[in-house]
Protein backbone atom coordinates (compact mmCIF):
# COMPACT_ATOMS: atom_id res chain seq x y z
CA UNK A 1 0.00 0.00 0.00
CA UNK A 2 0.88 3.15 -0.53
CA UNK A 3 2.24 5.46 1.95
CA UNK A 4 0.12 8.27 1.25
CA UNK A 5 -3.12 6.18 1.37
CA UNK A 6 -1.79 4.15 4.33
CA UNK A 7 -1.52 7.63 6.09
CA UNK A 8 -4.72 8.34 4.85
CA UNK A 9 -6.37 5.44 6.54
CA UNK A 10 -4.73 5.52 9.78
CA UNK A 11 -5.52 9.24 9.81
CA UNK A 12 -9.18 8.68 9.28
CA UNK A 13 -9.54 5.80 11.92
CA UNK A 14 -7.66 8.23 14.33
CA UNK A 15 -10.03 10.97 13.68
CA UNK A 16 -13.24 8.82 13.86
CA UNK A 17 -12.17 7.06 16.85
CA UNK A 18 -12.82 7.30 20.59
CA UNK A 19 -12.11 11.00 20.95
CA UNK A 20 -12.65 10.47 24.71
CA UNK A 21 -13.66 13.92 25.35
CA UNK A 22 -15.45 15.00 28.86
CA UNK A 23 -17.70 18.00 29.20
CA UNK A 24 -15.83 21.45 30.45
CA UNK A 25 -17.35 24.26 31.60
CA UNK A 26 -18.93 26.49 28.97
CA UNK A 27 -17.14 29.70 27.55
CA UNK A 28 -16.42 31.14 24.71
CA UNK A 29 -14.40 28.52 22.29
CA UNK A 30 -10.19 29.55 22.31
CA UNK A 31 -8.54 30.65 19.06
CA UNK A 32 -5.82 27.93 18.39
CA UNK A 33 -3.64 28.68 15.22
CA UNK A 34 -1.58 26.08 13.82
CA UNK A 35 1.17 26.57 12.00
CA UNK A 36 2.45 24.10 9.09
CA UNK A 37 4.81 21.59 10.50
CA UNK A 38 8.64 22.10 9.05
CA UNK A 39 9.42 18.81 7.14
CA UNK A 40 13.20 17.91 7.44
CA UNK A 41 13.85 15.09 4.76
CA UNK A 42 15.24 14.19 1.63
CA UNK A 43 12.14 12.85 0.04
CA UNK A 44 9.06 15.20 -0.64
CA UNK A 45 6.68 14.22 2.30
CA UNK A 46 4.38 17.34 2.21
CA UNK A 47 1.18 15.03 2.03
CA UNK A 48 2.24 14.57 5.70
CA UNK A 49 2.29 18.12 6.54
CA UNK A 50 -1.03 18.59 5.71
CA UNK A 51 -2.52 15.43 7.63
CA UNK A 52 -0.96 16.51 10.56
CA UNK A 53 -2.54 20.04 9.85
CA UNK A 54 -6.11 18.37 9.71
CA UNK A 55 -5.22 15.87 12.48
CA UNK A 56 -4.39 18.53 15.00
CA UNK A 57 -7.17 20.51 13.85
CA UNK A 58 -9.83 17.74 14.18
CA UNK A 59 -8.39 16.63 17.92
CA UNK A 60 -8.22 20.28 19.06
CA UNK A 61 -11.44 21.74 17.94
CA UNK A 62 -14.49 21.45 20.35
CA UNK A 63 -17.86 23.27 20.74
CA UNK A 64 -17.66 25.82 23.13
CA UNK A 65 -13.98 24.85 23.98
CA UNK A 66 -12.44 25.54 21.25
CA UNK A 67 -11.89 26.37 17.30
CA UNK A 68 -8.60 24.99 15.53
CA UNK A 69 -7.90 26.92 12.41
CA UNK A 70 -4.91 27.16 9.84
CA UNK A 71 -5.49 29.95 7.34
CA UNK A 72 -3.89 29.94 4.03
CA UNK A 73 -2.43 33.53 5.09
CA UNK A 74 -0.88 32.10 8.15
CA UNK A 75 0.92 29.59 6.31
CA UNK A 76 2.06 31.83 3.89
CA UNK A 77 3.53 34.11 6.75
CA UNK A 78 5.41 31.34 8.32
CA UNK A 79 6.97 29.86 5.16
CA UNK A 80 8.23 33.56 4.28
CA UNK A 81 10.34 33.33 7.86
CA UNK A 82 14.09 32.42 6.99
CA UNK A 83 15.43 29.73 8.47
CA UNK A 84 12.03 28.08 9.67
CA UNK A 85 9.99 28.93 12.62
CA UNK A 86 11.28 29.19 16.48
CA UNK A 87 9.12 30.27 19.64
CA UNK A 88 9.68 33.76 19.16
CA UNK A 89 8.68 33.71 15.13
CA UNK A 90 5.58 31.43 16.11
CA UNK A 91 4.12 33.42 18.70
CA UNK A 92 4.69 36.61 16.28
CA UNK A 93 2.18 35.32 13.78
CA UNK A 94 0.29 33.95 16.47
CA UNK A 95 -0.31 37.63 17.66
CA UNK A 96 -0.99 38.53 14.26
CA UNK A 97 -4.01 36.87 13.24
CA UNK A 98 -5.65 37.26 17.04
CA UNK A 99 -4.61 33.81 18.13
CA UNK A 100 -5.07 32.54 21.87
CA UNK A 101 -2.78 29.35 20.83
CA UNK A 102 -0.40 29.05 18.64
CA UNK A 103 0.74 25.09 17.46
CA UNK A 104 3.93 24.65 15.59
CA UNK A 105 6.85 21.74 14.82
CA UNK A 106 8.94 19.83 12.63
CA UNK A 107 9.07 16.63 11.52
CA UNK A 108 12.86 15.36 11.04
CA UNK A 109 13.79 11.70 9.21
CA UNK A 110 17.06 10.86 8.99
CA UNK A 111 17.57 7.23 7.83
CA UNK A 112 14.50 5.18 8.59
CA UNK A 113 13.99 7.38 12.02
CA UNK A 114 11.37 9.67 12.61
CA UNK A 115 11.49 12.64 15.06
CA UNK A 116 8.64 14.60 15.86
CA UNK A 117 9.05 18.40 18.01
CA UNK A 118 5.81 19.80 18.55
CA UNK A 119 4.98 22.69 20.50
CA UNK A 120 1.72 24.94 22.11
CA UNK A 121 2.39 28.35 23.36
CA UNK A 122 -0.06 30.01 25.21
CA UNK A 123 -0.57 34.07 24.26
CA UNK A 124 -2.83 34.61 27.07
CA UNK A 125 0.32 33.92 29.40
CA UNK A 126 -2.35 32.01 31.41
CA UNK A 127 -0.50 28.19 31.16
CA UNK A 128 2.73 27.17 30.77
CA UNK A 129 3.54 26.09 27.02
CA UNK A 130 3.16 22.28 25.84
CA UNK A 131 6.20 20.87 24.45
CA UNK A 132 6.41 17.62 23.05
CA UNK A 133 9.19 15.53 21.62
CA UNK A 134 9.33 11.71 20.27
CA UNK A 135 11.09 9.77 18.15
CA UNK A 136 9.80 6.31 15.99
CA UNK A 137 11.15 4.11 13.34
CA UNK A 138 8.16 4.18 11.00
CA UNK A 139 6.04 6.93 9.01
CA UNK A 140 2.60 5.19 11.14
CA UNK A 141 4.55 6.53 14.32
CA UNK A 142 3.46 10.43 13.27
CA UNK A 143 -0.15 9.31 13.57
CA UNK A 144 0.58 8.62 17.78
CA UNK A 145 2.85 11.17 18.23
CA UNK A 146 0.25 13.94 17.24
CA UNK A 147 -2.08 12.01 19.03
CA UNK A 148 -0.12 11.89 22.06
CA UNK A 149 0.79 15.61 21.61
CA UNK A 150 -3.21 16.73 21.24
CA UNK A 151 -3.99 14.81 24.30
CA UNK A 152 -1.17 16.59 26.68
CA UNK A 153 -2.48 19.73 25.22
CA UNK A 154 -6.42 18.85 26.26
CA UNK A 155 -5.43 18.39 29.84
CA UNK A 156 -3.03 20.28 30.66
CA UNK A 157 -3.80 23.40 29.01
CA UNK A 158 -8.10 23.24 28.50
CA UNK A 159 -8.97 20.93 31.28
CA UNK A 160 -10.40 18.17 29.56
CA UNK A 161 -10.44 14.70 30.63
CA UNK A 162 -8.86 12.10 27.96
CA UNK A 163 -9.90 8.75 27.69
CA UNK A 164 -6.79 5.96 28.11
CA UNK A 165 -6.00 4.58 24.87
CA UNK A 166 -3.68 2.22 23.56
CA UNK A 167 -0.32 3.46 23.17
CA UNK A 168 0.87 1.32 20.89
CA UNK A 169 2.42 2.82 17.72
CA UNK A 170 0.93 2.52 14.35
CA UNK A 171 2.71 0.45 12.41
CA UNK A 172 3.20 1.46 8.33
CA UNK A 173 5.20 -0.49 6.56
CA UNK A 174 7.71 1.32 4.62
CA UNK A 175 8.56 0.86 1.17
CA UNK A 176 11.89 -0.27 0.29
CA UNK A 177 12.39 2.91 -2.22
CA UNK A 178 11.56 5.29 1.02
CA UNK A 179 14.05 3.50 3.08
CA UNK A 180 17.52 4.40 4.01
CA UNK A 181 20.06 2.16 5.06
CA UNK A 182 20.55 4.52 8.33
CA UNK A 183 20.35 3.36 11.66
CA UNK A 184 16.78 3.37 13.87
CA UNK A 185 16.04 6.44 15.85
CA UNK A 186 15.81 5.50 19.55
CA UNK A 187 12.00 5.06 20.21
CA UNK A 188 9.92 7.32 22.10
CA UNK A 189 12.37 9.55 24.31
CA UNK A 190 9.32 11.73 26.36
CA UNK A 191 11.12 14.71 27.17
CA UNK A 192 9.26 16.90 29.73
CA UNK A 193 8.94 20.81 28.90
CA UNK A 194 12.18 22.30 29.64
CA UNK A 195 14.40 19.22 30.52
CA UNK A 196 16.70 20.18 27.89
CA UNK A 197 17.15 23.98 29.78
CA UNK A 198 17.05 22.61 33.28
CA UNK A 199 19.70 23.20 35.61
CA UNK A 200 19.11 20.68 38.75
CA UNK A 201 20.41 21.01 41.84
CA UNK A 202 23.28 19.09 42.17
CA UNK A 203 22.50 17.13 44.80
CA UNK A 204 19.38 15.96 42.37
CA UNK A 205 21.29 15.61 39.57
CA UNK A 206 21.59 12.64 37.37
CA UNK A 207 24.69 13.09 36.91
CA UNK A 208 25.73 9.94 39.06
CA UNK A 209 23.02 8.21 37.03
CA UNK A 210 23.57 5.71 34.50
CA UNK A 211 21.24 5.78 31.81
CA UNK A 212 20.15 2.54 29.46
CA UNK A 213 22.17 1.13 26.77
CA UNK A 214 21.29 2.42 23.35
CA UNK A 215 19.97 -0.39 21.55
CA UNK A 216 22.42 -2.15 18.82
CA UNK A 217 22.97 -0.41 15.78
CA UNK A 218 21.02 2.51 16.59
CA UNK A 219 21.23 6.18 15.81
CA UNK A 220 19.87 8.40 19.25
CA UNK A 221 19.33 11.99 19.21
CA UNK A 222 18.39 14.58 21.69
CA UNK A 223 16.40 16.96 21.25
CA UNK A 224 16.81 21.00 20.17
CA UNK A 225 19.44 22.65 22.11
CA UNK A 226 19.10 26.33 22.14
CA UNK A 227 22.88 26.48 21.05
CA UNK A 228 24.99 27.15 17.75
CA UNK A 229 27.72 24.29 19.04
CA UNK A 230 30.68 25.37 17.81
CA UNK A 231 32.72 21.79 19.30
CA UNK A 232 32.33 19.31 21.64
CA UNK A 233 33.93 16.31 23.99
CA UNK A 234 33.21 13.45 26.31
CA UNK A 235 34.67 11.74 29.61
CA UNK A 236 34.73 10.92 32.72
CA UNK A 237 34.31 14.37 34.28
CA UNK A 238 33.53 13.24 37.83
CA UNK A 239 35.26 9.77 38.13
CA UNK A 240 32.89 7.90 38.06
CA UNK A 241 33.49 5.51 35.64
CA UNK A 242 31.10 7.25 33.03
CA UNK A 243 30.96 9.68 30.56
CA UNK A 244 29.58 13.22 30.57
CA UNK A 245 29.14 15.24 27.34
CA UNK A 246 30.79 19.33 27.19
CA UNK A 247 29.99 21.34 24.41
CA UNK A 248 30.14 24.98 23.83
CA UNK A 249 28.88 27.85 21.79
CA UNK A 250 30.69 31.38 21.21
CA UNK A 251 29.98 32.19 24.91
CA UNK A 252 28.92 29.19 27.43
CA UNK A 253 30.16 25.84 28.37
CA UNK A 254 27.29 23.24 28.65
CA UNK A 255 27.80 20.13 31.12
CA UNK A 256 25.38 17.37 30.23
CA UNK A 257 24.82 13.58 30.80
CA UNK A 258 22.72 11.13 29.15
CA UNK A 259 20.47 9.33 31.27
CA UNK A 260 17.69 7.38 30.70
CA UNK A 261 17.37 8.07 26.89
CA UNK A 262 17.69 11.52 27.01
CA UNK A 263 20.29 14.56 27.89
CA UNK A 264 20.03 16.24 31.26
CA UNK A 265 22.02 19.41 31.70
CA UNK A 266 24.08 19.28 35.31
CA UNK A 267 25.88 22.97 34.38
CA UNK A 268 26.29 25.40 32.30
CA UNK A 269 29.60 28.28 32.74
CA UNK A 270 29.26 31.70 30.85
CA UNK A 271 32.20 33.27 29.58
CA UNK A 272 33.48 36.14 31.48
CA UNK A 273 34.83 39.19 29.46
CA UNK A 274 35.46 39.67 26.11
CA UNK A 275 36.28 36.10 24.30
CA UNK A 276 34.47 33.56 22.05
CA UNK A 277 35.11 30.56 22.60
CA UNK A 278 36.29 28.38 19.30
CA UNK A 279 37.20 24.39 20.92
CA UNK A 280 36.82 22.16 23.97
CA UNK A 281 38.80 19.02 25.26
CA UNK A 282 38.28 16.66 27.78
CA UNK A 283 41.19 14.58 29.38
CA UNK A 284 42.40 13.86 32.53
CA UNK A 285 45.81 15.45 32.50
CA UNK A 286 46.48 16.13 36.06
CA UNK A 287 45.56 12.59 36.87
CA UNK A 288 43.34 13.51 39.50
CA UNK A 289 40.43 10.96 38.34
CA UNK A 290 38.27 13.20 37.21
CA UNK A 291 38.71 14.90 33.33
CA UNK A 292 39.47 18.41 33.14
CA UNK A 293 37.62 20.18 30.56
CA UNK A 294 39.71 22.81 27.94
CA UNK A 295 38.47 25.52 26.14
CA UNK A 296 40.15 27.81 24.04
CA UNK A 297 38.68 31.23 23.79
CA UNK A 298 40.03 34.77 21.70
CA UNK A 299 39.55 37.71 22.25
CA UNK A 300 39.14 38.56 18.65
CA UNK A 301 38.77 42.40 18.57
CA UNK A 302 42.41 42.52 20.63
CA UNK A 303 43.69 39.21 18.94
CA UNK A 304 44.54 37.73 21.96
CA UNK A 305 43.73 34.34 23.88
CA UNK A 306 41.66 33.56 26.55
CA UNK A 307 41.63 29.93 27.35
CA UNK A 308 40.81 28.14 30.14
CA UNK A 309 40.28 25.21 32.25
CA UNK A 310 37.22 23.80 34.50
CA UNK A 311 37.49 20.70 36.50
CA UNK A 312 34.50 18.93 38.76
CA UNK A 313 35.22 19.96 42.60
CA UNK A 314 32.60 18.04 44.19
CA UNK A 315 29.50 19.93 43.60
CA UNK A 316 30.24 22.07 40.76
CA UNK A 317 32.86 22.82 38.06
CA UNK A 318 35.22 25.58 38.64
CA UNK A 319 38.43 27.12 37.36
CA UNK A 320 41.42 25.78 37.79
CA UNK A 321 42.87 28.01 35.43
CA UNK A 322 43.11 30.64 33.36
CA UNK A 323 45.63 30.10 30.85
CA UNK A 324 46.14 33.02 28.11
CA UNK A 325 49.03 31.53 26.64
CA UNK A 326 47.76 28.56 24.73
CA UNK A 327 45.50 26.88 22.36
CA UNK A 328 44.70 23.47 23.64
CA UNK A 329 43.72 20.62 21.86
CA UNK A 330 43.73 17.12 23.27
CA UNK A 331 44.55 13.66 20.87
CA UNK A 332 45.07 10.42 21.24
CA UNK A 333 48.65 9.04 20.58
CA UNK A 334 48.81 5.55 19.90
CA UNK A 335 50.70 3.56 23.46
CA UNK A 336 50.29 6.68 25.35
CA UNK A 337 46.37 7.89 25.32
CA UNK A 338 45.12 11.33 25.47
CA UNK A 339 47.90 14.21 25.52
CA UNK A 340 47.18 17.39 25.79
CA UNK A 341 49.08 20.18 22.77
CA UNK A 342 49.31 24.02 22.93
CA UNK A 343 50.24 26.57 20.62
CA UNK A 344 50.71 29.90 21.33
CA UNK A 345 49.29 32.83 19.41
CA UNK A 346 51.05 36.15 17.85
CA UNK A 347 50.92 39.55 17.86
CA UNK A 348 50.86 39.50 13.27
CA UNK A 349 50.63 35.60 13.59
CA UNK A 350 47.28 32.82 14.55
CA UNK A 351 49.75 30.31 14.74
CA UNK A 352 52.97 31.18 16.42
CA UNK A 353 55.93 28.79 16.58
CA UNK A 354 55.65 25.32 17.35
CA UNK A 355 53.23 22.83 18.91
CA UNK A 356 53.96 21.82 22.54
CA UNK A 357 52.84 18.76 24.50
CA UNK A 358 52.04 20.62 28.04
CA UNK A 359 51.77 18.91 31.33
CA UNK A 360 50.20 19.83 34.90
CA UNK A 361 52.27 21.16 37.29
CA UNK A 362 50.36 21.21 40.11
CA UNK A 363 49.29 24.86 39.50
CA UNK A 364 49.24 25.45 35.34
CA UNK A 365 49.82 23.63 32.66
CA UNK A 366 53.54 24.29 31.25
CA UNK A 367 55.00 22.98 28.06
CA UNK A 368 56.77 19.40 27.84
CA UNK A 369 58.73 19.85 24.75
CA UNK A 370 57.59 21.13 20.77
CA UNK A 371 56.64 18.04 18.59
CA UNK A 372 58.60 17.34 15.40
CA UNK A 373 56.20 18.48 12.97
CA UNK A 374 56.09 20.54 9.28
CA UNK A 375 55.54 24.02 10.31
CA UNK A 376 52.65 24.24 8.01
CA UNK A 377 50.71 21.96 10.64
CA UNK A 378 48.81 23.78 13.49
CA UNK A 379 47.63 21.93 16.67
CA UNK A 380 43.95 22.17 15.18
CA UNK A 381 45.47 20.78 11.70
CA UNK A 382 46.25 16.67 12.83
CA UNK A 383 46.12 13.78 15.11
CA UNK A 384 48.80 10.40 15.56
CA UNK A 385 47.70 6.85 14.87
CA UNK A 386 48.57 3.76 13.10
CA UNK A 387 46.06 4.31 9.96
CA UNK A 388 48.80 2.32 7.41
CA UNK A 389 48.04 -0.57 10.25
CA UNK A 390 51.93 -1.72 10.05
CA UNK A 391 52.39 -0.83 13.84
CA UNK A 392 54.13 2.28 13.34
CA UNK A 393 52.44 5.70 14.18
CA UNK A 394 51.75 8.37 11.29
CA UNK A 395 50.85 11.63 11.35
CA UNK A 396 47.36 12.51 9.75
CA UNK A 397 46.95 16.01 8.56
CA UNK A 398 44.38 18.34 7.56
CA UNK A 399 45.87 21.09 5.46
CA UNK A 400 44.22 24.76 5.21
CA UNK A 401 42.57 23.65 1.62
CA UNK A 402 41.06 21.11 3.63
CA UNK A 403 43.24 17.88 1.87
CA UNK A 404 44.36 14.86 3.24
CA UNK A 405 48.30 14.63 4.18
CA UNK A 406 49.90 11.18 5.76
CA UNK A 407 53.41 11.84 7.11
CA UNK A 408 55.75 9.35 8.69
CA UNK A 409 57.00 10.47 11.78
CA UNK A 410 59.98 12.84 10.66
CA UNK A 411 57.18 14.71 8.85
CA UNK A 412 57.87 13.22 5.35
CA UNK A 413 54.88 12.72 3.18
CA UNK A 414 53.27 8.76 2.59
CA UNK A 415 50.18 9.70 0.71
CA UNK A 416 48.24 12.95 -0.20
CA UNK A 417 44.93 13.27 -1.09
CA UNK A 418 42.41 15.43 -3.76
CA UNK A 419 39.23 15.30 -2.13
CA UNK A 420 37.90 18.53 0.10
CA UNK A 421 36.83 17.02 3.86
CA UNK A 422 36.55 18.55 6.18
CA UNK A 423 34.60 22.43 6.33
CA UNK A 424 34.52 24.39 9.46
CA UNK A 425 32.28 27.63 10.27
CA UNK A 426 34.63 28.61 13.23
CA UNK A 427 37.48 31.29 12.21
CA UNK A 428 40.09 33.86 12.99
CA UNK A 429 41.28 36.51 11.05
CA UNK A 430 44.45 38.76 11.30
CA UNK A 431 45.53 41.50 9.26
CA UNK A 432 46.55 40.71 5.64
CA UNK A 433 50.28 42.74 5.88
CA UNK A 434 49.74 41.81 1.57
CA UNK A 435 47.05 44.00 1.58
CA UNK A 436 46.40 47.50 1.03
CA UNK A 437 45.25 49.91 4.14
CA UNK A 438 43.11 52.78 4.51
CA UNK A 439 43.86 54.82 7.32
CA UNK A 440 43.92 52.28 10.26
CA UNK A 441 41.57 49.83 8.90
CA UNK A 442 43.45 46.90 6.58
CA UNK A 443 42.02 44.07 4.95
CA UNK A 444 42.46 40.79 7.22
CA UNK A 445 42.63 37.42 6.09
CA UNK A 446 41.18 34.60 7.46
CA UNK A 447 41.84 31.41 8.50
CA UNK A 448 39.42 28.26 9.59
CA UNK A 449 39.90 25.92 12.27
CA UNK A 450 40.17 22.72 11.17
CA UNK A 451 37.43 19.83 12.44
CA UNK A 452 38.67 16.85 14.71
CA UNK A 453 40.27 14.07 13.35
CA UNK A 454 40.55 10.68 14.85
CA UNK A 455 42.66 7.13 14.29
CA UNK A 456 40.32 4.20 15.57
CA UNK A 457 39.83 0.41 15.08
CA UNK A 458 35.94 1.71 14.73
CA UNK A 459 34.09 -1.82 13.80
CA UNK A 460 36.09 -4.04 15.79
CA UNK A 461 37.88 -5.85 13.06
CA UNK A 462 41.45 -5.05 14.15
CA UNK A 463 42.12 -2.18 11.25
CA UNK A 464 41.90 1.19 12.19
CA UNK A 465 40.24 3.96 10.02
CA UNK A 466 40.42 7.51 10.16
CA UNK A 467 37.24 9.24 11.46
CA UNK A 468 36.38 12.91 9.23
CA UNK A 469 33.85 15.34 8.72
CA UNK A 470 32.68 16.00 5.82
CA UNK A 471 30.13 19.04 5.29
CA UNK A 472 29.19 20.60 1.76
CA UNK A 473 29.89 23.87 0.76
CA UNK A 474 27.52 25.12 -1.42
CA UNK A 475 29.64 28.00 -2.19
CA UNK A 476 32.56 25.44 -3.11
CA UNK A 477 35.25 27.42 -0.84
CA UNK A 478 35.64 29.95 -3.77
CA UNK A 479 34.94 32.47 -1.41
CA UNK A 480 37.50 33.15 1.35
CA UNK A 481 34.98 34.66 3.61
CA UNK A 482 31.97 32.66 3.19
CA UNK A 483 30.68 29.42 3.62
CA UNK A 484 27.31 28.12 3.43
CA UNK A 485 27.06 24.56 4.60
CA UNK A 486 23.90 22.56 3.97
CA UNK A 487 24.80 19.15 4.50
CA UNK A 488 27.61 17.08 5.91
CA UNK A 489 28.34 13.26 7.11
CA UNK A 490 31.02 11.71 8.95
CA UNK A 491 33.21 9.11 7.11
CA UNK A 492 35.92 6.73 7.93
CA UNK A 493 38.82 6.11 5.80
CA UNK A 494 41.33 2.68 5.79
CA UNK A 495 44.06 2.95 3.97
CA UNK A 496 44.41 0.09 0.89
CA UNK A 497 47.33 -2.02 0.54
CA UNK A 498 47.54 -0.70 -2.98
CA UNK A 499 48.58 2.68 -1.34
CA UNK A 500 45.80 4.93 -0.67
CA UNK A 501 42.74 5.48 1.55
CA UNK A 502 39.19 4.53 0.71
CA UNK A 503 35.57 5.14 2.71
CA UNK A 504 35.10 2.33 4.54
CA UNK A 505 31.54 3.30 6.21
CA UNK A 506 30.21 6.42 6.42
CA UNK A 507 26.72 8.22 7.75
CA UNK A 508 23.93 8.98 5.18
CA UNK A 509 23.89 12.45 4.20
CA UNK A 510 22.41 14.56 7.15
CA UNK A 511 20.94 17.95 5.83
CA UNK A 512 22.76 19.79 8.32
CA UNK A 513 26.07 21.52 9.66
CA UNK A 514 28.00 18.40 11.93
CA UNK A 515 30.10 20.39 14.07
CA UNK A 516 32.14 17.89 16.09
CA UNK A 517 32.38 14.54 16.81
CA UNK A 518 34.08 12.01 19.93
CA UNK A 519 34.30 8.63 20.08
CA UNK A 520 33.07 7.89 23.82
CA UNK A 521 30.87 5.28 25.73
CA UNK A 522 27.75 7.54 26.19
CA UNK A 523 24.92 4.79 27.76
CA UNK A 524 27.86 3.01 30.02
CA UNK A 525 27.52 -0.01 27.75
CA UNK A 526 31.17 -1.16 27.86
CA UNK A 527 30.76 0.05 24.49
CA UNK A 528 32.38 3.50 22.71
CA UNK A 529 29.68 5.14 20.64
CA UNK A 530 30.20 8.15 17.56
CA UNK A 531 29.03 11.15 19.25
CA UNK A 532 28.49 14.04 17.15
CA UNK A 533 27.09 17.47 17.24
CA UNK A 534 24.39 18.67 14.89
CA UNK A 535 23.98 22.66 13.93
CA UNK A 536 20.21 22.70 12.54
CA UNK A 537 19.79 26.08 13.07
CA UNK A 538 22.00 29.58 12.74
CA UNK A 539 20.77 32.83 15.36
CA UNK A 540 18.81 35.22 12.94
CA UNK A 541 16.65 38.62 14.69
CA UNK A 542 14.08 36.38 14.84
CA UNK A 543 15.59 33.81 17.08
CA UNK A 544 17.88 31.44 18.41
CA UNK A 545 20.06 28.87 17.10
CA UNK A 546 18.83 25.53 17.21
CA UNK A 547 21.96 22.28 17.54
CA UNK A 548 21.00 18.51 18.82
CA UNK A 549 23.55 15.69 19.87
CA UNK A 550 23.26 12.48 17.98
CA UNK A 551 25.57 9.22 19.11
CA UNK A 552 25.77 6.18 16.59
CA UNK A 553 26.63 2.42 17.51
CA UNK A 554 30.00 2.47 14.55
CA UNK A 555 29.35 -1.20 14.65
CA UNK A 556 26.03 -1.11 13.47
CA UNK A 557 24.47 2.12 12.25
CA UNK A 558 27.15 3.18 8.82
CA UNK A 559 26.61 2.87 5.71
CA UNK A 560 29.32 0.09 4.14
CA UNK A 561 30.96 1.28 1.13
Amino acid sequence: MKPKILFSLLLVSIIFGNMGWAAAAEEAPKKVLILPFAIHSAEDLSYIQKGIQDMLATRLTREKITQAVFPDEAEETANEVPDGLDEKAAAKIGQMFGADYVVYGSLTVIGKGISTDAQLIDLTGKEDSVVFHATGDAEGDVISHIDRFADQISERVFGVKVEKRSREPQQAKVADSRRHPEAIWREEMGIPRGEEEMTAPMEQSPIFETGAPLPSGSVWRSGDLSAHIIGMAAGDLTGDKTNGIVFIDEKSVYIYRYANGRLVKIEEVEVEGQADLISVDVADINENGRAEIFVTGVNRSARILRSFVLEWNGTRFSEIGREPRWYFRVIEKPGEGKILLGQRRGIKEIFMGAVHRLRWNGGEYLSAGELNLPRWISLYDFTYGDLLNNGTTQIIAMTENDTLRILDPSGQEKWSGDDTLGGSMVYLDIPDESASSIGDYRETRRRYISLRLRVADTDGDGRNELIVIKNQDTARRLFSKLRVFKSGMIIAYEWDKMGGVYPKWQTREIPSYISDFSLADMDSDGNPELIFSVVRKAATFLGSAKSFIAAIDPEGSAERQ
